[in-house]
């Protein structure tokens, strides 16, 4: 309705330009450019008044110190793929189609973390960066950051929310968020108007992808530590209309499904023990082309998840054939929703859910620690490309070789998806499709 509204908005402007100004126009006359500008603008101002917040914004009163850049090497790289692969086997279900973003949750928690100190702390960089202190941790991923959201496809975005009248935030862990993760720091009452001012601004940093991250807020919680992450890219080859053919997908129960299924020859195959799949270009742009999509297929779903490690995960992520790939991927969207709580626990990462947790960096009150920590996810693959967007929510309470022949990787049967950096081979997006709906 309101993009139906914005549209009729600047048709009437349009409109009304062109017959009361028609004799002027012939004079001086309006570039084609201008309109554009002009039209942009009025759409931006409706886009914020839509996702209006109304918490006071303490960014600005916030110090910044100097942010060393540090490049991911092979230490970081293992590290996250440790944590992708191991949340990721912590999450995959064989009752729904399942969807994280590692890139989201390192981000949110890393943030956290700067709060955290002793065992607390220790566990955090244990289970985040493979035992890295933190303060490397915020240099990569300072870097990370920053090159990636060169990417005009790609956007990360980080925000503190502290609950007006409660606990005495310090100063230091403030600056350092800003500093090192570019975060906005928001005041609030923490209750109705706070989970609108919230949910607003996860509407608008993942482009309406994800327009609800809670509907509540507890009486305990006194601070929210949020990522949000949009990824929108086109093929670097869509699928043509006569690419698409219906087919059947078995799902991982055994039912036929009819899908829309997107036929295409790519030439990146991957294969491994009891796996193959393929990798899909999306558009480059002026970095090149920094993001691809990669399908996995295993002979035997339950078996591949279990014996999945980072290093046989970048394996095949680096380790592709150049070769003809004929590929059906069926089309597909859904969105995904959990806390990871508990499989943090399990990686882990318990003293910081522990009353007993020591965020002493972050605050000199005592006994507080992470209530819960929430993920969203959503994700669309159709002919012209991807649409993905995530949302990590860290709660924090208080008190309480080359072939001869073209191989073929038709997925339609359960598989493993993720949206990979092409430079690193880290993925941003980790999912899994059991089903299509």
């Amino acid at each position: 309705m309101t993009r139906k509204l914005i549209t009729s908005l600047l048709a009437v402007g349009l409109c009304l330009a062109l017959t009361g100004c028609g004799m002027m126009e012939k004079i001086f006359p309006v570039k084609k450019a201008e309109i554009e500008v002009q039209n942009k603008e009025k759409y931006e101002i409706v886009k914020t008044e839509k996702y209006k917040i109304a918490a006071i914004e303490l960014t600005a009163d916030v110090n910044t110190k100097k942010t060393y850049e540090r490049q991911p090497d092979e230490a970081f790289k293992k590290a996250y793929q440790e944590f992708a692969v191991n949340m990721f086997k912590e999450t995959v279900s064989r009752e729904q189609n399942s969807l994280i973003s590692p890139y989201s949750m390192i981000m949110a928690l890393a943030m956290t973390a700067n709060g955290a100190n002793a065992d607390t702390l220790s566990e955090m960089e244990n289970v985040l960066g493979g035992g890295m202190s933190i303060d490397s941790l915020n240099e990569y991923l300072y870097c990370l950051q920053k090159t990636s959201n060169k990417d005009s496809g790609f956007k990360s975005a980080q925000s503190l929310w502290i609950k007006k009248n409660s606990v005495k935030v310090n100063d230091s862990f403030l600056e350092n968020v800003k500093s090192c993760y570019d975060s906005q720091v928001y005041e609030a009452a923490f209750d109705g108007g706070t989970v609108s001012d919230i949910n607003n601004w996860v509407n608008r940093s993942t482009d309406g992808m994800i327009k609800e991250l809670i509907k509540e807020i507890g009486t305990d919680s006194f601070m929210y530590i949020i990522n949000a992450l949009c990824f929108e890219k086109k093929w670097d080859d869509p699928y043509m209309d006569y690419q698409v053919k219906k087919d059947k997908f078995t799902s991982i129960d055994g039912k036929s499904q009819d899908v829309n299924m997107m036929n295409s020859t790519e030439y990146h195959y991957i294969e491994g023990d009891g796996v193959k799949g393929f990798k899909k270009p999306y558009e480059a742009d002026e970095n090149g082309k920094r993001y691809n999509f990669v399908a996995l297929l295993p002979d035997d779903f339950d078996e591949f998840v279990d014996n999945l490690t980072a290093d046989k995960l970048m394996a095949l992520l680096t380790n592709n054939i150049h070769t003809t790939v004929y590929a059906g991927l069926p089309k597909f969207s859904y969105d995904y929703s959990l806390s990871v709580k508990q499989s943090l626990i399990n990686m882990g990462m318990e003293n910081a859910f522990l009353p007993s947790a020591d965020f002493s960096k972050m605050s000199d009150e005592k006994e507080i620690f992470i209530g819960d920590v929430i993920h969203k996810t959503y994700i669309d693959v159709s002919e012209s490309g991807t649409k993905a967007a995530a949302v990590t929510a860290v709660e924090m309470d208080c008190g309480s070789t080359m072939p001869e022949e073209p191989k073929k990787v038709y997925l339609n049967k359960p598989f493993i998806y993720m949206i990979v950096d092409s430079q690193t081979n880290i993925p941003i997006f980790m999912g899994a499709v059991i089903e299509i709906k």
